[in-house]
């Protein structure tokens, strides 16, 4: 049995830890991809009723939009909100599924994991929209855009850009925000927000390090014998609490893996997991992955033989 060091943290409440830290079964995997593609589809379904046609955006009327059975007349402004909500939302569903994919074809998917992937939906509609106001409004363009002559399709396209790279986007605002607002005072008890940015306060200035993708290296197999081995490697988490493990297996296509390990901060930290019932004078790959809310981040590939029995 593989055991990744270090190994995650532990709170006081042990049932619950051993809950939250397990992974789910097989039916609720397939429940939960159901839930995904019921969502997907409702959401696409909604995007193409609440679409505004070119003689719409025209004549500035309001015009009927027909939702699960109901009818309502809506005018093209609340349609372009509507739009870029379901777009941000769409592109966040998108940004979970890959990453529920990802975990689940890694059997590394815990149950505590799946509030965020759910929450990503709300994240990217409500990201969206504010950038939406934020460029009608004209902060950003320099001038406020009448609907007559605007391009649902660009804002539909920045409404899923945002939802699928949702720290980007936070990067972008803050941006703005901080050409119009002054710096906010760094009391003595301040705290950083460890999940989107690091601030650190200076008499002169303020350096802000936005999180970013893991960075990961592959490292040497040491202490071979014919049934252990222990691999090597190096994470820097960037900022990010990142989780990693190794994949192992005697092809490229790996098929197992270690138990995830947890890291933060932004050092080079070295890791290292020790494999036992290997086979005896018999070739394995290996690699290091990590991921954080970023990416998902896999080292190069490498080798190592058993010694004979």
């Amino acid at each position: 049995m593989a055991v990744a060091h270090p190994a995650p943290p532990l709170t006081l409440d042990g049932e619950r830890t051993a809950t939250l830290e397990g992974a789910p079964g097989p039916a609720a995997v397939f429940t939960l991809l159901g839930v995904a593609i019921a969502i997907v589809l409702c959401t696409l379904y909604a995007l193409w009723e609440f679409w505004p046609t070119a003689p719409a955006l025209k004549s500035q009327a309001a015009s009927p939009v027909h939702l699960f059975g109901i009818t309502k007349s809506v005018s093209v402004e609340t349609r372009l909100f509507a739009i870029v909500a379901l777009s941000g939302a769409l592109g966040g569903l998108l940004h979970s599924t890959r990453s529920f994919a990802w975990y689940v074809g890694h059997s590394s998917l815990k149950w505590r994991w799946l509030p965020y992937e759910m929450l990503t939906l709300f994240t990217g509609a409500g990201l969206a929209t504010i950038l939406y106001v934020v460029i009608r409004g004209g902060i950003v363009s320099g001038g406020k855009a009448s609907t007559a002559n605007i391009n649902p399709y660009g804002f539909a396209a920045i409404g899923g850009i945002v939802g699928l790279f949702t720290e980007q986007a936070l990067e972008m605002l803050r941006r703005v925000a901080s050409d119009f607002f002054a710096d906010a005072p760094q009391g003595a008890d301040a705290l950083p927000d460890s999940t989107t940015t690091k601030v650190t306060a200076t008499t002169t200035s303020t350096a802000v390090v936005v999180a970013q993708a893991p960075a990961v290296q592959t490292g040497d197999a040491s202490a071979i014998t014919a049934n252990t081995v222990t691999l090597e490697g190096t994470v820097a988490p960037n900022g990010d609490t990142t989780t990693y493990h190794f994949d192992y297996g005697k092809t490229p296509d790996y098929g197992l893996s270690t138990a995830d390990g947890e890291l933060s901060g932004n050092d080079v930290v070295p890791v290292t997991v020790d494999l036992d019932n290997l086979t005896p004078n018999a070739e394995y790959h290996y690699r290091l992955v990590a991921a954080n809310s970023v990416d998902i981040v896999e080292g190069l590939d490498a080798t190592f033989n058993t010694a004979p029995a």
